[in-house]
Protein backbone atom coordinates (compact mmCIF):
# COMPACT_ATOMS: atom_id res chain seq x y z
CA UNK A 1 0.00 0.00 0.00
CA UNK A 2 2.57 2.56 0.72
CA UNK A 3 4.40 1.55 -2.39
CA UNK A 4 1.50 2.47 -4.09
CA UNK A 5 0.94 5.75 -2.40
CA UNK A 6 4.36 6.70 -3.43
CA UNK A 7 4.62 5.83 -6.97
CA UNK A 8 0.60 7.75 -6.98
CA UNK A 9 2.29 11.14 -5.00
CA UNK A 10 5.23 11.23 -7.40
CA UNK A 11 3.30 11.01 -10.61
CA UNK A 12 0.98 13.66 -9.30
CA UNK A 13 3.39 15.74 -8.74
CA UNK A 14 4.95 15.85 -12.56
CA UNK A 15 1.68 16.53 -14.13
CA UNK A 16 0.29 20.25 -14.56
CA UNK A 17 -3.01 20.76 -13.17
CA UNK A 18 -4.20 21.05 -16.86
CA UNK A 19 -3.30 17.97 -17.66
CA UNK A 20 -4.75 16.27 -14.81
CA UNK A 21 -7.87 14.95 -16.70
CA UNK A 22 -6.03 12.38 -18.58
CA UNK A 23 -4.39 10.91 -14.78
CA UNK A 24 -7.79 10.92 -13.35
CA UNK A 25 -9.22 9.02 -15.87
CA UNK A 26 -6.26 6.49 -16.00
CA UNK A 27 -7.02 6.49 -11.70
CA UNK A 28 -10.66 5.85 -12.51
CA UNK A 29 -10.38 2.92 -14.93
CA UNK A 30 -7.03 0.97 -12.13
CA UNK A 31 -9.74 1.60 -9.75
CA UNK A 32 -6.90 3.45 -7.46
CA UNK A 33 -8.91 6.63 -7.11
CA UNK A 34 -9.42 6.22 -3.63
CA UNK A 35 -5.93 5.89 -2.83
CA UNK A 36 -5.38 9.88 -3.52
CA UNK A 37 -7.40 10.53 -0.65
CA UNK A 38 -5.09 9.01 1.37
CA UNK A 39 -2.53 11.81 -0.26
CA UNK A 40 -1.59 15.06 1.43
CA UNK A 41 -3.82 17.65 -0.80
CA UNK A 42 -5.72 14.66 -2.22
CA UNK A 43 -9.28 15.64 -1.61
CA UNK A 44 -8.29 19.48 -2.87
CA UNK A 45 -6.75 17.68 -6.11
CA UNK A 46 -10.44 15.84 -6.44
CA UNK A 47 -12.39 18.93 -5.39
CA UNK A 48 -10.55 20.71 -8.30
CA UNK A 49 -11.03 18.09 -10.93
CA UNK A 50 -14.45 17.56 -9.91
CA UNK A 51 -15.96 18.29 -13.48
CA UNK A 52 -14.31 14.79 -14.56
CA UNK A 53 -16.08 13.18 -12.47
CA UNK A 54 -18.78 10.23 -13.44
CA UNK A 55 -20.58 12.83 -15.35
CA UNK A 56 -18.25 13.06 -18.06
CA UNK A 57 -18.42 9.27 -18.27
CA UNK A 58 -22.40 10.06 -18.68
CA UNK A 59 -22.27 12.61 -21.05
CA UNK A 60 -20.32 10.58 -23.12
CA UNK A 61 -22.44 7.69 -22.87
CA UNK A 62 -25.41 9.62 -23.87
CA UNK A 63 -23.95 10.56 -27.11
CA UNK A 64 -23.15 7.44 -28.19
CA UNK A 65 -26.50 6.44 -27.01
CA UNK A 66 -28.16 9.21 -29.37
CA UNK A 67 -25.99 8.36 -32.17
CA UNK A 68 -27.18 4.56 -32.11
CA UNK A 69 -30.56 6.06 -32.08
CA UNK A 70 -29.73 8.44 -35.17
CA UNK A 71 -28.18 5.15 -36.80
CA UNK A 72 -31.20 3.16 -36.10
CA UNK A 73 -33.49 5.28 -37.17
CA UNK A 74 -31.13 5.93 -40.56
CA UNK A 75 -31.55 2.00 -41.00
CA UNK A 76 -35.38 1.26 -40.48
CA UNK A 77 -35.65 4.44 -42.69
CA UNK A 78 -33.90 3.32 -45.48
CA UNK A 79 -35.33 -0.60 -44.93
CA UNK A 80 -38.73 0.24 -45.23
CA UNK A 81 -38.00 2.11 -48.37
CA UNK A 82 -35.63 -0.13 -50.09
CA UNK A 83 -37.31 -3.57 -48.48
CA UNK A 84 -37.55 -5.80 -51.93
CA UNK A 85 -37.57 -3.06 -54.33
CA UNK A 86 -35.02 -4.96 -56.47
CA UNK A 87 -37.91 -7.31 -57.18
CA UNK A 88 -41.16 -4.97 -57.08
CA UNK A 89 -39.68 -1.38 -58.19
CA UNK A 90 -42.23 1.34 -60.05
CA UNK A 91 -40.26 1.60 -63.29
CA UNK A 92 -42.77 3.36 -65.58
CA UNK A 93 -43.13 6.50 -67.74
CA UNK A 94 -41.67 9.19 -65.17
CA UNK A 95 -39.19 6.76 -63.70
CA UNK A 96 -37.97 5.84 -66.95
CA UNK A 97 -37.94 8.89 -68.62
CA UNK A 98 -35.75 10.44 -65.58
CA UNK A 99 -33.30 7.62 -65.15
CA UNK A 100 -32.89 7.70 -69.44
CA UNK A 101 -31.71 11.54 -68.29
CA UNK A 102 -29.74 10.56 -65.76
CA UNK A 103 -27.66 8.03 -67.46
CA UNK A 104 -27.20 9.89 -70.50
CA UNK A 105 -25.80 13.14 -68.78
CA UNK A 106 -27.69 15.73 -70.73
CA UNK A 107 -28.93 17.11 -68.01
CA UNK A 108 -31.82 19.91 -68.84
CA UNK A 109 -31.50 23.46 -67.26
CA UNK A 110 -35.11 23.26 -65.63
CA UNK A 111 -37.27 20.58 -63.57
CA UNK A 112 -39.33 17.77 -64.28
CA UNK A 113 -42.44 19.04 -66.23
CA UNK A 114 -45.71 20.04 -64.19
CA UNK A 115 -49.34 19.24 -63.58
CA UNK A 116 -49.83 23.27 -64.49
CA UNK A 117 -47.90 23.62 -67.43
CA UNK A 118 -43.70 24.55 -68.18
CA UNK A 119 -41.25 22.72 -65.81
CA UNK A 120 -40.50 22.74 -61.92
CA UNK A 121 -38.17 25.55 -60.94
CA UNK A 122 -35.17 24.00 -60.95
CA UNK A 123 -32.99 20.73 -62.10
CA UNK A 124 -31.87 19.20 -58.56
CA UNK A 125 -33.82 16.43 -59.69
CA UNK A 126 -31.66 15.45 -62.39
CA UNK A 127 -28.74 16.58 -60.83
CA UNK A 128 -29.27 14.60 -58.06
CA UNK A 129 -29.94 11.82 -60.01
CA UNK A 130 -26.85 11.84 -62.39
CA UNK A 131 -24.66 11.65 -59.00
CA UNK A 132 -26.40 8.89 -57.89
CA UNK A 133 -26.11 7.07 -61.43
CA UNK A 134 -22.47 8.11 -61.64
CA UNK A 135 -22.16 6.62 -57.84
CA UNK A 136 -24.34 3.54 -57.26
CA UNK A 137 -25.66 2.99 -60.66
CA UNK A 138 -22.97 0.37 -61.77
CA UNK A 139 -23.27 -1.76 -58.94
CA UNK A 140 -26.90 -2.21 -60.29
CA UNK A 141 -26.13 -2.78 -63.72
CA UNK A 142 -27.54 0.40 -64.81
CA UNK A 143 -31.24 -0.75 -63.77
CA UNK A 144 -33.69 2.14 -62.61
CA UNK A 145 -34.00 0.68 -58.97
CA UNK A 146 -30.36 1.86 -58.45
CA UNK A 147 -32.08 5.92 -58.35
CA UNK A 148 -34.53 4.12 -55.85
CA UNK A 149 -31.70 3.11 -53.42
CA UNK A 150 -30.04 6.46 -53.90
CA UNK A 151 -33.08 8.90 -53.26
CA UNK A 152 -33.69 6.06 -50.28
CA UNK A 153 -30.57 6.69 -48.59
CA UNK A 154 -30.81 10.62 -48.54
CA UNK A 155 -33.84 10.14 -46.95
CA UNK A 156 -32.77 7.83 -44.31
CA UNK A 157 -30.01 10.34 -43.63
CA UNK A 158 -32.74 13.35 -43.73
CA UNK A 159 -34.61 11.45 -41.35
CA UNK A 160 -31.78 10.59 -38.76
CA UNK A 161 -30.60 14.21 -38.74
CA UNK A 162 -34.20 15.45 -38.08
CA UNK A 163 -34.26 12.62 -35.14
CA UNK A 164 -30.93 14.16 -33.91
CA UNK A 165 -32.18 17.86 -34.28
CA UNK A 166 -35.21 17.08 -32.05
CA UNK A 167 -34.01 15.54 -29.28
CA UNK A 168 -31.11 18.53 -29.49
CA UNK A 169 -34.32 20.60 -28.32
CA UNK A 170 -35.17 18.66 -25.15
CA UNK A 171 -37.97 16.43 -26.43
CA UNK A 172 -37.94 12.94 -24.80
CA UNK A 173 -35.95 10.27 -27.03
CA UNK A 174 -38.47 7.52 -26.59
CA UNK A 175 -41.56 10.15 -28.27
CA UNK A 176 -39.27 10.91 -30.75
CA UNK A 177 -38.39 7.48 -32.03
CA UNK A 178 -41.97 6.84 -31.33
CA UNK A 179 -43.06 9.77 -34.28
CA UNK A 180 -40.19 8.78 -36.35
CA UNK A 181 -41.50 5.55 -36.82
CA UNK A 182 -45.06 6.74 -37.48
CA UNK A 183 -43.74 9.09 -39.53
CA UNK A 184 -41.83 6.37 -41.63
CA UNK A 185 -44.40 4.01 -41.91
CA UNK A 186 -46.92 6.31 -43.42
CA UNK A 187 -47.78 3.48 -46.24
CA UNK A 188 -48.01 6.51 -49.46
CA UNK A 189 -45.08 8.37 -48.36
CA UNK A 190 -42.76 5.82 -47.75
CA UNK A 191 -43.53 3.59 -50.79
CA UNK A 192 -43.33 7.03 -53.26
CA UNK A 193 -40.39 7.26 -51.43
CA UNK A 194 -38.47 4.80 -52.56
CA UNK A 195 -38.57 5.29 -56.47
CA UNK A 196 -37.29 7.73 -59.08
CA UNK A 197 -39.53 10.31 -58.61
CA UNK A 198 -39.48 14.49 -57.95
CA UNK A 199 -41.86 15.07 -55.14
CA UNK A 200 -40.51 12.26 -52.84
CA UNK A 201 -36.61 13.98 -53.52
CA UNK A 202 -38.20 17.59 -52.42
CA UNK A 203 -39.60 15.81 -49.02
CA UNK A 204 -35.97 14.81 -48.26
CA UNK A 205 -35.11 18.69 -49.21
CA UNK A 206 -38.13 19.19 -46.68
CA UNK A 207 -36.84 16.99 -44.22
CA UNK A 208 -33.04 18.58 -43.93
CA UNK A 209 -34.46 22.53 -43.99
CA UNK A 210 -36.97 21.45 -41.05
CA UNK A 211 -33.46 19.83 -38.94
CA UNK A 212 -31.85 22.74 -39.73
CA UNK A 213 -34.55 25.45 -38.52
CA UNK A 214 -34.20 23.71 -35.39
CA UNK A 215 -30.43 23.47 -35.14
CA UNK A 216 -30.77 26.97 -36.00
CA UNK A 217 -33.70 27.23 -33.08
CA UNK A 218 -31.46 25.21 -30.55
CA UNK A 219 -27.75 26.57 -31.34
CA UNK A 220 -28.00 30.48 -32.45
CA UNK A 221 -25.67 29.54 -35.14
CA UNK A 222 -26.88 31.61 -38.59
CA UNK A 223 -24.92 29.13 -40.46
CA UNK A 224 -27.80 26.22 -39.86
CA UNK A 225 -29.87 29.37 -41.61
CA UNK A 226 -28.25 29.06 -44.39
CA UNK A 227 -28.73 25.27 -44.99
CA UNK A 228 -32.26 25.36 -43.93
CA UNK A 229 -33.25 28.40 -46.58
CA UNK A 230 -30.92 26.70 -49.28
CA UNK A 231 -32.47 23.22 -48.83
CA UNK A 232 -36.31 24.92 -48.86
CA UNK A 233 -35.37 26.29 -52.30
CA UNK A 234 -33.76 23.34 -53.56
CA UNK A 235 -36.97 21.25 -52.62
CA UNK A 236 -39.09 23.70 -54.72
CA UNK A 237 -36.90 23.01 -57.57
CA UNK A 238 -37.77 19.14 -57.23
CA UNK A 239 -41.19 19.85 -56.39
CA UNK A 240 -43.29 23.41 -57.11
CA UNK A 241 -46.24 22.20 -54.69
CA UNK A 242 -43.23 22.19 -51.71
CA UNK A 243 -43.26 25.80 -51.99
CA UNK A 244 -46.39 26.42 -49.96
CA UNK A 245 -44.29 24.71 -46.75
CA UNK A 246 -41.43 25.84 -47.53
CA UNK A 247 -42.48 29.38 -47.32
CA UNK A 248 -43.64 28.56 -43.47
CA UNK A 249 -40.92 27.60 -42.76
CA UNK A 250 -38.67 30.15 -44.24
CA UNK A 251 -40.46 32.69 -42.72
CA UNK A 252 -39.78 30.46 -39.37
CA UNK A 253 -36.21 30.85 -40.35
CA UNK A 254 -36.35 34.80 -40.44
CA UNK A 255 -37.98 34.40 -36.89
CA UNK A 256 -35.54 32.57 -35.25
CA UNK A 257 -32.87 34.62 -36.45
CA UNK A 258 -34.66 37.96 -35.47
CA UNK A 259 -34.95 36.50 -31.66
CA UNK A 260 -31.38 35.08 -31.70
CA UNK A 261 -29.55 38.86 -33.07
CA UNK A 262 -32.15 40.32 -30.39
CA UNK A 263 -30.86 38.12 -27.13
CA UNK A 264 -27.20 38.24 -29.01
CA UNK A 265 -25.95 41.77 -31.03
CA UNK A 266 -22.24 40.54 -31.25
CA UNK A 267 -24.10 38.23 -33.58
CA UNK A 268 -25.72 40.46 -35.84
CA UNK A 269 -22.96 40.80 -38.30
CA UNK A 270 -22.47 37.15 -38.30
CA UNK A 271 -25.99 36.95 -39.06
CA UNK A 272 -25.91 39.68 -41.58
CA UNK A 273 -23.33 37.95 -43.68
CA UNK A 274 -24.53 34.91 -43.55
CA UNK A 275 -27.78 36.63 -44.91
CA UNK A 276 -25.97 37.93 -47.82
CA UNK A 277 -23.98 34.88 -48.80
CA UNK A 278 -27.78 32.92 -48.69
CA UNK A 279 -29.51 35.13 -50.73
CA UNK A 280 -26.07 34.63 -53.65
CA UNK A 281 -26.48 31.08 -52.89
CA UNK A 282 -30.30 31.01 -53.82
CA UNK A 283 -29.26 33.14 -57.02
CA UNK A 284 -26.89 31.01 -57.95
CA UNK A 285 -29.52 27.36 -57.86
CA UNK A 286 -32.05 29.67 -59.39
CA UNK A 287 -29.67 31.17 -62.12
CA UNK A 288 -30.43 27.26 -64.43
CA UNK A 289 -33.66 27.82 -64.72
CA UNK A 290 -33.56 32.05 -65.15
CA UNK A 291 -31.13 30.81 -68.18
CA UNK A 292 -33.99 28.31 -69.39
CA UNK A 293 -36.59 31.35 -69.31
CA UNK A 294 -34.37 33.25 -71.21
CA UNK A 295 -33.71 30.89 -73.90
CA UNK A 296 -37.36 29.58 -74.31
CA UNK A 297 -41.00 31.06 -75.42
CA UNK A 298 -42.86 32.96 -72.92
CA UNK A 299 -45.66 30.74 -72.70
CA UNK A 300 -43.53 28.06 -70.62
CA UNK A 301 -42.85 31.23 -68.05
CA UNK A 302 -46.26 32.33 -67.15
CA UNK A 303 -47.84 31.19 -63.83
CA UNK A 304 -50.82 28.77 -63.89
CA UNK A 305 -54.11 29.80 -63.68
CA UNK A 306 -54.02 28.08 -60.32
CA UNK A 307 -51.61 30.74 -59.56
CA UNK A 308 -54.20 33.27 -60.62
CA UNK A 309 -56.23 32.50 -58.20
CA UNK A 310 -54.33 32.11 -55.39
CA UNK A 311 -53.82 36.35 -56.16
CA UNK A 312 -57.32 36.62 -56.41
CA UNK A 313 -58.21 35.06 -52.96
CA UNK A 314 -60.76 32.45 -54.23
CA UNK A 315 -61.63 29.97 -51.98
CA UNK A 316 -63.90 26.76 -52.09
CA UNK A 317 -64.74 25.93 -48.81
CA UNK A 318 -65.61 22.26 -49.95
CA UNK A 319 -62.14 21.95 -51.28
CA UNK A 320 -60.66 23.34 -48.26
CA UNK A 321 -62.52 20.89 -45.94
CA UNK A 322 -61.91 17.83 -48.22
CA UNK A 323 -58.22 18.50 -48.46
CA UNK A 324 -58.00 19.13 -44.27
CA UNK A 325 -59.47 15.51 -44.21
CA UNK A 326 -57.41 14.02 -46.93
CA UNK A 327 -54.04 14.95 -45.77
CA UNK A 328 -54.97 13.82 -42.30
CA UNK A 329 -55.53 10.81 -43.47
CA UNK A 330 -52.86 10.27 -45.30
CA UNK A 331 -50.98 10.41 -41.74
CA UNK A 332 -53.07 8.49 -40.45
CA UNK A 333 -55.28 10.66 -38.14
CA UNK A 334 -58.44 9.53 -37.99
CA UNK A 335 -61.35 12.53 -38.37
CA UNK A 336 -64.35 11.21 -35.68
CA UNK A 337 -66.50 12.68 -32.74
CA UNK A 338 -64.02 11.20 -30.21
CA UNK A 339 -61.15 11.84 -31.56
CA UNK A 340 -62.45 15.94 -31.78
CA UNK A 341 -63.56 15.45 -27.94
CA UNK A 342 -59.81 13.86 -26.99
CA UNK A 343 -57.46 16.10 -29.04
CA UNK A 344 -59.13 19.49 -28.52
CA UNK A 345 -59.21 20.00 -24.72
CA UNK A 346 -55.26 19.17 -24.75
CA UNK A 347 -54.42 21.00 -27.53
CA UNK A 348 -56.13 24.06 -25.69
CA UNK A 349 -54.27 22.65 -22.38
CA UNK A 350 -50.40 22.63 -24.46
CA UNK A 351 -51.20 25.98 -25.68
CA UNK A 352 -51.88 27.76 -22.31
CA UNK A 353 -49.04 26.21 -21.14
CA UNK A 354 -46.78 27.65 -23.47
CA UNK A 355 -48.34 31.14 -23.43
CA UNK A 356 -47.67 30.81 -19.59
CA UNK A 357 -44.16 29.36 -19.12
CA UNK A 358 -43.08 30.96 -22.16
CA UNK A 359 -40.75 28.15 -24.21
CA UNK A 360 -39.80 29.91 -26.94
CA UNK A 361 -38.41 27.13 -28.67
CA UNK A 362 -41.36 25.19 -28.32
CA UNK A 363 -43.78 27.71 -29.54
CA UNK A 364 -41.75 27.62 -32.43
CA UNK A 365 -42.03 24.34 -33.11
CA UNK A 366 -45.79 24.02 -32.77
CA UNK A 367 -46.09 26.97 -34.69
CA UNK A 368 -43.77 25.85 -37.87
CA UNK A 369 -45.91 22.44 -38.09
CA UNK A 370 -49.57 24.34 -37.57
CA UNK A 371 -48.64 27.19 -39.63
CA UNK A 372 -47.02 25.65 -42.29
CA UNK A 373 -49.75 22.92 -42.75
CA UNK A 374 -52.41 25.82 -42.99
CA UNK A 375 -50.87 27.61 -45.63
CA UNK A 376 -50.15 24.55 -47.78
CA UNK A 377 -54.49 23.25 -47.30
CA UNK A 378 -55.35 27.11 -47.77
CA UNK A 379 -53.39 27.98 -50.65
CA UNK A 380 -54.31 24.46 -51.74
CA UNK A 381 -58.08 25.00 -52.00
CA UNK A 382 -57.44 28.60 -53.55
CA UNK A 383 -56.10 26.78 -56.50
CA UNK A 384 -59.58 25.19 -57.92
CA UNK A 385 -56.71 22.92 -58.97
CA UNK A 386 -57.29 18.99 -58.52
CA UNK A 387 -55.03 17.81 -55.65
CA UNK A 388 -53.52 14.21 -56.48
CA UNK A 389 -52.49 13.06 -52.92
CA UNK A 390 -48.91 12.72 -53.59
CA UNK A 391 -49.03 16.61 -53.30
CA UNK A 392 -50.08 16.26 -49.63
CA UNK A 393 -47.12 14.34 -48.82
CA UNK A 394 -45.12 16.65 -47.04
CA UNK A 395 -47.29 17.89 -44.87
CA UNK A 396 -46.63 14.40 -42.90
CA UNK A 397 -43.51 16.01 -41.41
CA UNK A 398 -44.81 19.31 -40.37
CA UNK A 399 -48.13 18.25 -38.85
CA UNK A 400 -46.55 15.50 -36.40
CA UNK A 401 -44.48 18.63 -35.04
CA UNK A 402 -47.25 19.20 -32.36
CA UNK A 403 -47.34 15.63 -31.30
CA UNK A 404 -44.31 16.00 -29.97
CA UNK A 405 -44.91 19.25 -27.77
CA UNK A 406 -46.49 16.49 -25.24
CA UNK A 407 -42.75 14.76 -25.17
CA UNK A 408 -40.85 17.90 -24.04
CA UNK A 409 -39.01 16.84 -20.83
CA UNK A 410 -38.23 21.15 -19.72
CA UNK A 411 -41.98 21.66 -18.14
CA UNK A 412 -41.67 23.50 -15.20
CA UNK A 413 -45.34 21.95 -13.99
CA UNK A 414 -44.33 18.43 -12.53
CA UNK A 415 -47.57 17.03 -14.13
CA UNK A 416 -46.74 17.69 -17.49
CA UNK A 417 -43.17 16.50 -16.66
CA UNK A 418 -45.22 13.57 -15.99
CA UNK A 419 -47.48 13.48 -18.36
CA UNK A 420 -44.27 13.85 -21.41
CA UNK A 421 -42.85 10.31 -19.67
CA UNK A 422 -46.56 8.57 -20.02
CA UNK A 423 -47.48 10.03 -23.04
CA UNK A 424 -43.73 9.23 -24.68
CA UNK A 425 -44.26 5.84 -23.79
CA UNK A 426 -47.25 5.48 -25.17
CA UNK A 427 -46.10 6.84 -28.78
CA UNK A 428 -43.25 4.49 -28.97
CA UNK A 429 -45.64 1.67 -27.99
CA UNK A 430 -48.03 2.68 -30.29
CA UNK A 431 -46.05 3.01 -33.66
CA UNK A 432 -44.18 -0.38 -32.72
CA UNK A 433 -47.46 -2.47 -32.10
CA UNK A 434 -48.60 -0.58 -35.78
CA UNK A 435 -45.46 -1.23 -37.38
CA UNK A 436 -46.24 -4.23 -39.13
CA UNK A 437 -49.45 -3.69 -40.25
CA UNK A 438 -48.57 -0.21 -41.26
CA UNK A 439 -45.66 -1.72 -43.54
CA UNK A 440 -47.41 -4.34 -45.24
CA UNK A 441 -50.01 -1.30 -46.18
CA UNK A 442 -46.71 0.26 -47.59
CA UNK A 443 -45.41 -3.20 -49.29
CA UNK A 444 -48.92 -2.90 -51.93
CA UNK A 445 -47.84 0.60 -52.89
CA UNK A 446 -46.65 1.68 -56.47
CA UNK A 447 -45.23 -1.80 -56.77
CA UNK A 448 -44.64 -3.39 -59.67
CA UNK A 449 -44.30 -7.19 -59.22
CA UNK A 450 -43.07 -8.49 -61.96
CA UNK A 451 -40.11 -5.95 -62.37
CA UNK A 452 -37.97 -8.67 -60.85
CA UNK A 453 -38.21 -11.23 -63.21
CA UNK A 454 -38.48 -8.99 -66.04
CA UNK A 455 -34.77 -7.27 -65.14
CA UNK A 456 -33.64 -10.83 -64.52
CA UNK A 457 -34.18 -11.83 -67.77
CA UNK A 458 -33.02 -8.35 -69.47
CA UNK A 459 -29.69 -8.91 -67.16
CA UNK A 460 -28.76 -12.32 -68.50
CA UNK A 461 -29.29 -10.92 -72.15
CA UNK A 462 -26.79 -8.46 -71.96
CA UNK A 463 -23.75 -10.52 -72.06
CA UNK A 464 -24.76 -12.61 -75.05
CA UNK A 465 -26.82 -10.35 -77.28
CA UNK A 466 -26.02 -6.66 -78.25
CA UNK A 467 -28.66 -5.75 -81.00
CA UNK A 468 -31.84 -7.39 -81.23
CA UNK A 469 -34.81 -6.88 -82.87
CA UNK A 470 -37.08 -6.70 -80.06
CA UNK A 471 -37.78 -7.57 -76.50
CA UNK A 472 -41.44 -9.47 -75.20
CA UNK A 473 -43.05 -9.80 -72.03
CA UNK A 474 -45.12 -13.37 -72.30
CA UNK A 475 -46.82 -12.56 -69.32
CA UNK A 476 -49.56 -10.67 -68.08
CA UNK A 477 -48.11 -7.38 -65.73
CA UNK A 478 -49.98 -4.78 -63.56
CA UNK A 479 -49.33 -2.43 -65.96
CA UNK A 480 -47.96 -2.49 -69.71
CA UNK A 481 -44.34 -2.34 -69.49
CA UNK A 482 -41.85 -2.06 -72.40
CA UNK A 483 -38.89 -4.07 -71.53
CA UNK A 484 -36.41 -2.88 -74.34
CA UNK A 485 -36.13 0.26 -72.21
CA UNK A 486 -34.04 -2.12 -69.29
CA UNK A 487 -32.46 -3.55 -72.35
CA UNK A 488 -31.19 -0.20 -73.27
CA UNK A 489 -29.79 0.95 -69.38
CA UNK A 490 -27.44 -2.26 -70.25
CA UNK A 491 -25.99 -1.11 -73.18
CA UNK A 492 -27.71 -3.17 -75.20
CA UNK A 493 -29.80 -2.03 -78.85
CA UNK A 494 -32.77 -2.11 -80.31
CA UNK A 495 -33.13 -2.16 -84.07
CA UNK A 496 -36.02 -2.97 -86.41
CA UNK A 497 -33.40 -2.97 -89.04
CA UNK A 498 -30.24 -4.63 -87.56
CA UNK A 499 -31.18 -6.90 -85.56
CA UNK A 500 -32.49 -10.51 -85.91
CA UNK A 501 -33.79 -11.81 -83.05
CA UNK A 502 -36.83 -11.50 -80.82
CA UNK A 503 -36.67 -11.92 -77.21
CA UNK A 504 -39.43 -13.58 -74.54
CA UNK A 505 -39.06 -13.03 -71.13
CA UNK A 506 -40.65 -15.36 -69.08
CA UNK A 507 -42.24 -15.31 -65.50
CA UNK A 508 -39.27 -16.94 -63.98
CA UNK A 509 -36.59 -14.46 -65.29
CA UNK A 510 -35.28 -16.51 -68.14
CA UNK A 511 -35.27 -16.29 -71.83
CA UNK A 512 -36.25 -17.42 -75.47
CA UNK A 513 -34.73 -16.11 -78.61
CA UNK A 514 -36.48 -16.84 -81.97
CA UNK A 515 -34.94 -15.99 -85.26
CA UNK A 516 -35.97 -16.77 -88.73
CA UNK A 517 -34.58 -20.54 -88.87
CA UNK A 518 -34.19 -21.17 -84.93
CA UNK A 519 -35.64 -20.73 -81.44
CA UNK A 520 -33.43 -21.48 -78.29
CA UNK A 521 -34.27 -21.11 -74.63
CA UNK A 522 -31.90 -19.80 -71.50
Amino acid sequence: MCFENKLLKNTINHVTYLNNKILIRKCKIMGLISHLEHIKGGNNFLKGLSIYSDSDFTSIAKKYFYLLLVLAVGVISFFVRTYRIDETFWAFGDQIRDWSIALNGDLPLHGTPKVGGGFSWGPIHYWVLRVIALTIGGFFDNLPHAGGYGFALLRSLADGFLFWSLTQLGFASLGVTGVMLLIITLPLESALSGIIWNPGLAITFLVFSLGSALCLLKKKQAFWGFFALLAAVLGIHAHTPLIFWALANILSIFIISAFAMYSNPEKVKSFFLWSIFSLICVFLVQLPYLIHIATTTANETYLNKGLNSIFRFELNKNVLFGLLHRSLEIVGIKIDIFSIFILTPILILVIARLIKERIYEITIVFAIGIVSFLCAVLIFAMTGLPVDSYWLMNLAYPLFLPVLIMTFKGWENSFLRMSSVFFSFFLFTFAIVNFQDRFNVRDHQFRFPEYGSISRGISKLKNSHKVLKSIHIDFETVHPFNAESLYRFLGGQISKKDGSEIVSIHRDGTYSVQTSTNSKSQ
